[in-house]
């Protein structure tokens, strides 16, 4: 083994740990638990035990992976059943209530279930702010639970089961207040600091701040973004800050001092350890009461070792904190590992690790110098891997992320103490006009900031779309980068080549975005065909004139990966008449290069086709009240398209006619949609 690398003795266990979990997704786990062990087994018989070791650890990894996947309940779906449900998250919507809910309890056919292991979470739209459900309640109702399809209508669609799934929720259901039958505060421990932390936040909210300022307050202690306004958050997100308003090592580090501080009398006592220790127990506190998100675990677990080691005078290696906080996390939860939470903790983290005294040299003694160039020096580090995995998830990068964070992240440490100072004497009932006033003034400061790198200037590079191979070469290339900085060998040089020449490859060889495409989108409520050349996207839909800008609307937000990646710049709605280079749409006809397709959504529209045309595809929408035999024996249609917007029992009787005529048919209820770009 590498004298550097025997420095950090956790490091390739728990990259090999990872390895093993990753695995699992891939291919069989009990053939790569078994792998592994022989594996193992042969390289400690051959004297090889460290290896050894690296193969236990990707063994152990992939037998996490599958307790865990075990222990996760598979809870009937598409029926009704009684459930006993914690309430995590609430939020209020146009319509109603969002609800974020875990299922410990249900019954089905009059038999009762207990959910031992890992609770069953579910989103829940309850079109109603009456009852209002609160975080920390026990919810007892009765419903039918759904898993949403992930079922992509354009390229690049990011659907609402991908958002689901991105917050570890794989179920929804629709909740009527009538069907909940009990709504009271839960007695478990989780579930009590959930609510103290809701309580914890009005109170907050009710103290004599400027509005703005007990509401970016709370964030930054509670973790709770609710409470800001949209064009906060975003403000936030364009200039770099965005990682500000999530709760971090940051703001574990400053709560931290701000204990050992006001425990610091005790130094002088007998009880001197006492203050490590109270630390330690008021941090794990602290994330149970903001719900154990992984950035929060990992920086009190690193926090936890740190203070340990202080207690018994021993030397600190972060490196090894870090690996032993991921161990921990993926032990008890390998699928952590897909939350983007967890991702940007510890690749910022690793990068600050990893860059941060190679990029700031200046020696410690020269303390200004030192420390202007390390609060640049700690942003570009923390950048270097989190930056592209950011890129990846939010299609943009903040060009002024170095500035931004240099004129704002020195102020959160002081805002951050300041806030615990001015609430504690708030909650006495003492006099905290004075810090008040200058907590207003340093948030008016860091509004000042991010308002100018959002409005002022152009502060993002936007429409960023990263394939999976070049993201992984990108990472690789900047690891190979960290390793020939520490290492300096002929291989360093090797790695940063072969992955350099791997993504010049790999950008050379990708495919071209589709020019055109002509795609169909389902509704409840009407249907759209969609279909984009050059810089125009052509939306042609059933639903009446009054109703096109929320077409629009609609279009833009759940196309909008779609609209970005290929430059869109105009977006034209509902036109009787579309004519283009390749495709012409005149009187509910589409004439393509290579087929036709018609729609036919009303009486006139069916009376409007000549006898003898020929269809490849006819699209029968809700407005259509007539009958399929006259339509089959009008025109030769090649296949049947029935909407989702049918009457249900419309839909059945269409079904069952075209099954009598031998009429070939499609029912996009059923969620398949014909690809229309062969035609093309």
């Amino acid at each position: 083994m590498n004298k550097k690398l025997s420095s950090f003795p956790l490091l390739l266990p728990t990259l090999s740990m990872i390895s093993g979990i990753l695995l699992c997704q891939i291919l069989n786990s009990r053939v790569i638990i078994a792998a592994m062990l022989i594996i193992s087994i042969v390289f400690y018989f051959i004297h090889k035990r460290y290896i050894s070791i690296l193969f236990c650890a990707a063994g152990f990894g992939s037998l996490c992976f599958i307790i865990y996947t075990l222990s996760q309940y598979q809870i009937p779906l598409n029926t009704p059943i009684n459930i006993i449900a914690n309430i995590q998250e609430t939020k209020e919507t146009t319509s109603g209530q969002s609800v974020t809910v875990d299922i410990i309890n249900y019954s089905f056919n009059n038999k009762a279930y207990h959910i031992e292991k890992t609770p069953v979470k579910v989103q829940l739209n309850i079109p109603s702010l009456n009852p209002h459900l609160s975080i920390g309640y026990t919810i007892k109702a009765q419903l039918t639970i759904a898993r949403p399809e992930n079922i992509k209508y354009l390229p690049d669609q990011f659907t609402y089961a991908e958002s689901l799934r991105n917050k570890g929720i794989e179920y929804t259901a629709f909740l009527l207040p009538d069907s909940i039958s009990s709504l009271s505060p839960s007695g478990d421990l989780p579930m009590r600091l959930l609510r103290l932390r809701d309580d914890f936040s009005n109170f907050i909210l009710k103290t004599e701040l400027n509005p703005d300022t007990k509401s970016f307050l709370n964030t930054l202690i509670t973790g709770d973004t609710g409470k800001l306004s949209p064009d906060v958050r975003d403000a936030f997100a364009d200039s770099g800050l965005a990682h500000i308003l999530a709760l971090s090592g940051l703001h574990v580090a400053i709560l931290s001092l701000f204990i050992f501080y006001l425990l610091y009398p005790l130094r002088i006592t007998p009880l001197s350890n006492f203050t490590p220790i109270a630390t330690i127990i008021i941090l794990w506190f602290y994330a149970l009461f903001t719900g154990m998100s992984p950035s929060v675990t990992r920086a009190v677990i690193m926090a936890t070792i740190f203070l340990i080691a202080f207690m018994l005078q021993r030397s600190h290696n972060p490196v090894n904190s870090l690996c032993f906080a991921a161990v921990i996390i993926l032990t008890f939860n390998p699928v952590a590992i897909y939350e983007l939470s967890f991702q940007l903790s510890f690749l910022a983290v690793i990068g600050i690790l990893v860059f941060y005294k190679k990029i700031n040299r200046i020696n410690p003694k020269r303390k200004v110098l030192y420390y202007i160039v390390g609060v640049f020096a700690i942003s570009l580090s923390a950048m270097s891997f989190a930056g592209i995995v950011s890129a990846y998830y939010f299609h943009s990068f903040p060009i002024f992320f170095i500035l931004s964070n240099a004129l704002v992240s020195p102020i959160i440490p002081v805002f951050l103490f300041l806030g615990f100072i001015y609430l504690v004497i708030f909650s006495l009932h003492l006099p905290s006009g004075s810090i008040g006033n200058i907590l207003d003034l340093l948030y008016k400061f860091i509004d000042g900031v991010t308002t100018f790198f959002t409005l002022s200037i152009e502060s993002n590079i936007r429409n960023i779309y990263i394939e999976i191979p070049v993201l992984i070469v990108l990472i690789m290339f900047i690891a190979s980068i960290a390793y020939l900085l520490y290492f300096k060998r002929t291989f360093s040089f090797v790695a940063c080549g072969i992955t350099f020449l791997s993504l010049v490859i790999i950008l050379c060889t990708s495919e071209d975005i589709e020019a055109e495409g002509i795609y169909i989108v389902p509704y409840s409520s009407r249907t759209d065909i969609i279909y984009s050349s050059g810089k125009q996207l052509y939306v042609i839909t059933t639903a009446p004139q009054s109703e096109h800008s929320k077409v629009k609307d609609d279009i833009l937000i759940s196309f909008k990966d779609y609209i970005n990646r290929r430059g869109i710049e105009e977006i034209s709605i509902g036109s009787d008449k579309q004519n283009n280079v390749l495709i012409s749409y005149q009187s509910s006809i589409f004439n393509l290069p290579k087929g036709k397709i018609a729609i036919c959504s009303s009486d006139s529209q069916y009376e409007s086709f000549t006898d003898s045309l020929r269809f490849d595809y006819m699209i029968i929408c809700r407005g259509f009240k007539g009958e399929v035999k006259d339509l089959v024996d009008k025109c030769t249609i090649d296949t049947l398209i029935l909407s989702a917007d049918l009457h249900p029992k419309r839909l059945s009787r269409y079904l069952q006619n075209c099954k009598e005529l031998q009429q070939p048919v499609i029912s996009l209820r059923d969620n398949k949609t014909p690809s229309f770009n062969k035609f093309l």
